[in-house]
């Protein structure tokens, strides 16, 4: 009997130990054409900068975000980046004639997913990690004396949150995710909400279109500053 059992515990561990070393991978690339909603701490009182998608377009100077991932049953990773420069005016307040801003602000994220649930047509994450931050803000005022503002500051954030996949057809799905992260220990508070519907082109290629909004509240130089940006993202995911 026993010689009987031993080769059969073999036979059937080894499909398992070679689902549990099989890793799946994917890269993503999108384009993100946000609006900025800022508030700016400054000696003359905050400066308010709210700018549509369509008017900040004219004035990004750079824009990059990459994604990639790895999984293997239910843990997994994945890694993120995001660049943009921007440079903008806006009506000064406090008598001043204009404002010109310059917001340099780089996020590299990295963290770990366990899956909590998983179905026939949805899968459902958890996520944890740290998202590093490069804020550089510049600005002037243009007008009695032209005194300037800013600062800049380089931290981390812890970063806890879900992320959702669901099936709509053979070929449409639909992604959610969202986060929250800081907790006074990096910034003040920094979340982020991403959507995308997702259409596979084949087994390998998606492409995706959605929508993006991310927030940091971070004191710099001892003023607060509160950047939010939000707007429609298009991209393609390569999975192998």
């Amino acid at each position: 009997m026993k010689k009987a059992i031993i080769p059969t515990i073999v036979a059937l561990s080894m499909p398992l130990t070679a689902q549990a070393a099989e890793w799946n991978y994917s890269a993503s690339l999108y384009g993100w054409f946000p609006g900025l909603d800022s508030t700016i701490g400054t000696a003359f009182g905050d400066l308010d900068m709210d700018i549509s998608a369509q008017d900040l377009i004219s004035n990004l100077d750079m824009a990059f975000m990459g994604t990639f991932e790895g999984h293997n049953g239910q843990w997994g990773y994945l890694a993120d980046i995001f660049y943009s420069d921007i440079s903008t005016n806006k009506t000064g307040p406090f008598g001043f004639v204009s404002a010109d801003l310059d917001l340099k602000l780089t996020l590299v994220s990295l963290a770990a997913t366990y899956r909590v649930s998983e179905t026939a047509t949805s899968q459902v994450d958890l996520m944890g990690g740290l998202r590093g931050y490069d804020m550089d803000v510049g600005g002037q005022f243009n007008g009695g004396g032209n005194p300037t503002f800013g600062g800049s500051d380089k931290w981390v954030d812890p970063v806890i949150g879900l992320r959702g996949r669901w099936a709509l057809s053979d070929q449409w799905s639909l992604t959610a995710l969202g986060d929250v992260g800081g907790f006074g220990l990096g910034s003040d508070l920094s979340w982020q909400v991403l959507a995308t519907f997702d259409y596979a082109l084949n087994d390998s290629w998606l492409l995706r279109f959605g929508y993006r909004h991310l927030e940091v509240d971070k004191p710099i130089n001892g003023r607060d500053v509160q950047v939010g940006l939000s707007g429609p993202i298009f991209g393609a995911t390569y999975r192998f």
